[in-house]
């Protein structure tokens, strides 16, 4: 059997190329997928927790990292609570609506700072959710679960 030199041919020359490109082209996706990250900022969501039993708003620490149900990580952390005396409109005898407030109950306003993005179409999104105004999102912190209303979402 002879033993001879390796020739180059046509054909490893093209499969040759075919894997240069295929690199290539790798290599940009990489880059290009780099590049295309939603910058994160801070954002701020305000939500209300309504009609809480009157003891229950202090179990809402300033401070706590706040999770929305079902998560293993926090989406944000309570940078400010206000708690104001529950509200209602309910209707009297004659029909004519009246705010009533609940002594027994409290509203209480919460101002998170999250980390989140802002998508293409402008839709703030927060853990993976689209977050807008009057949106359902039960909640739990260290110390307290409850639900809540969004009520403002706000780029720091």
């Amino acid at each position: 059997m002879k033993q001879g030199s390796y020739q180059f041919r046509v054909k490893d020359v093209l499969i040759l190329a075919l894997l240069i490109l295929l690199v290539y082209i790798l290599a940009q996706k990489v880059v290009l997928r780099e590049q295309l990250k939603m910058p994160m900022q801070d954002m701020e969501v305000y939500i209300v927790a309504e009609g809480l039993p009157k003891p229950f708003e202090n179990d809402i620490v300033i401070g706590d990292h706040i999770y929305q149900k079902g998560a293993m990580f926090p989406f944000g952390k309570i940078v400010e609570k206000e708690v104001k005396p529950a509200k209602r409109v309910l209707a009297d005898a004659n029909g004519q609506y009246k705010t009533v407030y609940l002594n027994e109950q409290s509203d209480v306003g919460i101002k998170i700072v999250a980390p989140g993005f802002v998508s293409l179409a402008g839709s703030p999104i927060i853990d993976n959710t689209f977050f807008y105004s009057n949106q359902y999102l039960p909640v739990f912190t260290e110390h307290a679960q409850f639900t809540s209303r969004v009520i403002n979402i706000r780029k720091e």
